[in-house]
């Protein structure tokens, strides 16, 4: 393809992109809803929240961001709700007690109202340039876009116990449920609203499998699922938030449970 040729085809997607953020404009809804998890993250939510938003106003006007914050001890609750009060976009969920990641998220996935659901740790460890592939994707009519740190492509920096520890777990998945996706718990995904709708209430799970179970549930009801190879950093403190005979189990309960 020709330099001109790849300049029409850009214009091309701005141009079904606007369509698309006026239609749901037209119809009084946010086109985008990104939903940022937060347990005890008071030194970074400010700043992180901010660095989001500036990035997403960039690709639409039409979005509102989602602090499901579940049970934090550290302040992080007060930030999050004194955000909110400053800008009406930022909408604080907060829970009193610990739900877990998965329950958690579950409440903030029933509660946005955005066409384009993404969701993303609070960490940033993926380079934001992808939150637009990401959108681009699912406005091209993908229905689930699942972040990948093993596909062809990705560019990953994180201790090699974590990449072997995490192939292994993805291989596994793989031939449990034969789903063909290379990285099940990867923190940074996007759904079309119509198709999260149809499994959430399927989802069990209230903790980190959550990640899994989702993707294994869509992928069963034949919802078109893409993976985006990442630009993506551990974090300095990155914690195993189930252990692996934990998650093992709960991959065959899955299973033999489908």
């Amino acid at each position: 393809m020709g330099s001109v040729d790849r300049s029409v085809e850009a214009s091309n997607q701005r141009y079904r992109g606007m369509l698309f953020e006026q239609s749901i404009m037209d119809a009084g809804k946010p086109e985008v809803s990104v939903v940022l998890p937060v347990y005890n993250e008071s030194s970074i939510l400010r700043s992180n929240v901010l660095l989001v938003e500036s990035v997403v106003k960039g690709i639409t006007s039409s979005y509102e961001i989602i602090i499901v914050e579940d049970g934090s001890t550290d302040g992080s609750d007060r930030i999050a709700e004194t955000m909110s009060q400053e800008n009406p976009r930022i909408i604080h969920l907060h829970s009193g007690t610990r739900l877990g990641k998965g329950n958690a998220l579950k409440k903030a996935f029933k509660y946005c109202k955005g066409e384009t659901v993404v969701f993303m740790d609070i960490d940033l460890a993926t380079n934001l340039r992808h939150v637009s592939e990401l959108i681009g994707l699912i406005r091209s009519g993908h229905a689930v876009v699942v972040g990948s740190r093993l596909a062809r492509g990705a560019r990953v920096r994180r201790p090699i116990s974590r990449k072997i520890a995490s192939m292994a777990y993805n291989l596994l998945v793989n031939v449990l449920f034969y789903d063909g996706v290379f990285d099940h718990q990867c923190g940074f995904k996007g759904f079309n609203r119509q198709a999260l709708a149809k499994v959430i209430d399927d989802v069990s799970d209230g903790d980190f499998f959550f990640d899994t179970e989702i993707i294994v549930r869509l992928k069963r009801k034949r919802f078109s699922v893409v993976d985006l190879p990442l630009e993506w950093t551990e974090p300095r403190v990155s914690y195993l938030h189930e252990g692996p005979l934990r998650m093992l189990f709960k991959l065959l309960a899955l299973r033999f449970s489908l």
